[in-house]
């Protein structure tokens, strides 16, 4: 771990508060920060209610501890802009995990959000989304629901491999249905049904009806 100096004073379970002072960061560590008010250097903590993170050149509020033991950052009060320069997003941290209770209504705006996580739970009683494009990337998608239902004007589907099972499949196309594969293949288990206005059946080299009885006519 990153420690900076001043030297470490002799360790105290309780420091005591023995004052507020308003001071600047100097130097940050890995989980302390150098501050410096008008008459001395001091290595503070951040307190537990301080999630925006300090950073050099912040000014500060602090409650420093007697005898030199490190005191605490309670808030950063404010965070020079630099001229020409993009101002650095501000970064909150809380150490451990963080429960957010609403009682009410949370509306989130912003320009543009993202979230990164190892694990991402959701659980609603009704989602509702609106977007203009949505563009996902993944490896796999699961799924179990009772009921899909997809309205649109067009639907393309790219895939190396299409595998469907049903218990009852029923398809209904007012235009043109047309298939077109290398080799296409209809096995029925009990009856194979044909029915159009018109029946066409053409093979370029040879066409096969077999069976142990074959009508033609009404």
């Amino acid at each position: 771990m990153k420690t900076l100096s001043p030297p470490a004073v002799p360790a105290r379970s309780r420091p005591e508060p023995v004052g507020w002072r308003t001071c600047r960061v100097i130097a940050k560590g890995d989980s302390n920060w150098l501050v410096q008010d008008l008459d001395s250097t001091r290595r503070m903590r951040r307190a537990v209610g301080c999630l925006l993170l300090p950073e050099p050149g912040d000014t500060v509020a602090c409650l420093c501890a007697d005898d030199g033991a490190p005191g605490w950052i309670v808030a950063v009060l404010e965070r020079p802009a630099e001229a020409g320069q993009e101002t650095p997003p501000l970064r909150l941290r809380v150490e451990g995990d963080l429960a957010l209770e609403v009682r009410g209504r949370w509306d989130v705006r912003a320009t543009a959000a993202s979230v990164e996580a190892d694990t991402l739970a959701l659980s609603a009683g009704t989602v509702q989304t609106r977007f203009d494009t949505l563009r996902s990337v993944g490896r796999v998608l699961e799924m179990a629901v009772s009921r899909t239902r997809w309205v649109g004007q067009e639907l393309v589907a790219v895939v190396d491999r299409w595998t469907q099972h049903a218990k009852t499949s029923h398809r209904q196309t007012e235009g043109l249905d047309r298939t077109q594969a290398g080799h296409l293949e209809l096995r029925a288990e009990g009856v194979l049904h044909t029915q159009a206005q018109h029946v066409l059946t053409e093979g370029a080299t040879l066409v096969k009806t077999r069976g142990s009885q074959i009508h033609f006519g009404g």
